[in-house]
């Protein structure tokens, strides 16, 4: 669990003891990257990291968004690509094991509240509010646009893919 004090939680799931914390930036997005000791946070600084899990120190920093707050991070299913949108228009795609950038996924309006990676790391999800309130659908590898989904009226907070990529699910204001 990742707080905007800073604070980040670890849980054992089997006993509910935590395990780990530590205190760094306002987070305002997290997640696990699969069989590492690495998380991937975004902050209200214009920053991506990647980090220790157990001790919060930074493995590797990606720079390159122009707007001060990162709310939606996400990792490929095998680890080597990192993306993120925040309240710039764009979202960023990078190379996780040397922050080089891949490509930057056009948007609009006030920027994705979520950027995430479709189970098999072959899509890309996107959310954007005002003035076109929806979510995009891009391919991962070669960051065309392959759907838009329409029909929310407020901003969109969030979204996910099902387990198998099959559906994805979409939460308003």
């Amino acid at each position: 669990a990742g707080c905007f004090n800073g604070q980040v939680i670890t849980w054992n799931v089997s006993t509910g003891d935590v395990e780990n914390q530590f205190f760094h930036e306002k987070l305002l997005a997290l997640a696990e990257i699969p069989g590492t000791n690495q998380i991937l946070a975004g902050s209200t600084e214009k920053l991506v990291r990647v980090k220790n899990r157990y001790i919060g120190d930074n493995y590797r920093v990606f720079a390159g968004h122009t707007t001060s707050t990162t709310m939606g991070v996400g990792f490929s299913a095998d680890g080597r690509y990192v993306v993120s949108g925040g309240t710039e228009a764009l979202t960023r795609m990078w190379t996780r094991t040397n922050a080089v950038p891949h490509f930057v996924l056009p948007g609009h309006g006030a920027g994705p509240e979520v950027a995430t990676f479709s189970p098999d790391g072959t899509k890309i999800l996107t959310t954007f509010g005002a003035p076109v309130f929806s979510a995009q659908l891009w391919n991962a590898q070669s960051g065309v646009v392959e759907r838009d989904f329409f029909g929310h009226t407020g901003w969109l907070l969030t979204a996910v893919f099902s387990p198998y990529g099959q559906r994805i699910a979409t939460g308003a204001q």
